[in-house]
C-alpha cells in the first residue's frame, strides 16, 4: 500500500506547476488561485490544507457546506463549485464568497432576489456553452 502524502508536500508539487505552465505562457504565477475541493472531506482535512497555505476552498453541495464550514477554522474564502439548485440559494449565499458555474438566467434571478432580501452579494460566475453541447443546455433549467 502506498503512503500517504502530507498536503503541504502535494500542495508545493502543485505550486511548482503552476510556476512551470506560467513560465511557459507568459502568464505571472502570483494570479493563480489554487482552491482546495473539500468534498467529503472533513473540517481537519480543510484545516490542515489551511495550515498548508490554501485560502480558497470549493464545495460542491449546500447541504453539507451548512454542517462543514461552522466546524473549520475561521479565515478561508468559500466557493460554490457544484450545480446549485434555486430552492438552495438562501442557503448557498449564507455560506460562500463565490458561486461557480450559474447556469441560466431563472438561478441567476433567484440569486438576485434574496442577494437583495438577505444582503449577501456574491461573486458570480457565469457557465457559458460555447460548444453547444445539448447536455449542457441552459434552457431546460
Amino acid at each position: 500500500m502506498a503512503e500517504e502524502r502530507a498536503l503541504s508536500e502535494i500542495l508545493a508539487e502543485v505550486q511548482d506547476k503552476i510556476i512551470a505552465a506560467c513560465a511557459r505562457s507568459g502568464r505571472d504565477a502570483e494570479t493563480v488561485e489554487v482552491i482546495g475541493v473539500t468534498k467529503t472531506h472533513g473540517p481537519e482535512v480543510v484545516r490542515e490544507a489551511w495550515e498548508a497555505g490554501i485560502r480558497l476552498f470549493g464545495e460542491n453541495r449546500v447541504q453539507e457546506a451548512a454542517w462543514k464550514i461552522p466546524a473549520c477554522c475561521g479565515g478561508p474564502v468559500w466557493h460554490m463549485i457544484g450545480h446549485l439548485q434555486r430552492n438552495k440559494v438562501r442557503a448557498a449565499l449564507e455560506w460562500f464568497r463565490v458561486i461557480h458555474s450559474v447556469d441560466s438566467l431563472r438561478l441567476l434571478e433567484q440569486i438576485e432576489r434574496v442577494a437583495e432580501e438577505s444582503g449577501h452579494r456574491p461573486e458570480i460566475l457565469i457557465e457559458v456553452n460555447v460548444a453547444g453541447e445539448a447536455s449542457k443546455d441552459a434552457t431546460r433549467a
